[in-house]
């Protein structure tokens, strides 16, 4: 059983900040606070976004697990046909119940161009940090993805 209220607002520099709490009932019966803050600035050639939230939910093993998340957003279109994104995502998970913890970061860049009338492509290069129970790696990405849209 879950319980929570939303508050959301326009502010006068152009943004939305909305801001979400709430209250679950744990497996062990506990009530717990969620929260999930959320800002999106609007800019004449893209946007910026932010939110951060915080949970607690059951697994799939009928654990607890206390989650955190973060995520920070920059989207700037250069022209009618491209775009750049970076994003920054930061996601901890805590399993109360075994007393492991699960930290990864991820830091991504991406480039999209529209190619033709239905046709897309797109550029991009991450990072992974990740760190579980003391033990870290790191990975690196790169893609690319070309696509169609049927409409």
């Amino acid at each position: 059983m879950a319980l929570s209220g939303l508050w959301a607002e326009d502010l006068p520099s152009g943004g939305q900040l909305s801001l979400r709490l709430g209250t679950v009932w744990t497996v062990s019966g506990d009530a717990a606070l969620t929260a999930q803050a959320t800002y999106i600035k609007p800019l004449p050639s893209g946007r910026i976004g932010a939110q951060i939230e915080r949970g607690v939910e059951e697994d799939t093993d009928g654990d607890e697990v206390l989650n955190t998340a973060a995520l920070l957003s920059y989207d700037h279109r250069i022209n009618r046909v491209s775009q750049v994104d970076l994003e920054f995502n930061y996601a901890a998970a805590e399993n109360l119940t075994a007393g492991t913890d699960l930290r990864q970061t991820e830091l991504t860049a991406s480039y999209a161009r529209d190619l033709a009338q239905d046709w897309s492509a797109e550029i991009g290069a991450g990072r992974i940090w990740r760190d579980e129970d003391g033990t870290s790696a790191q990975s690196n990405s790169v893609y690319l993805q070309i696509g169609r849209s049927f409409t």
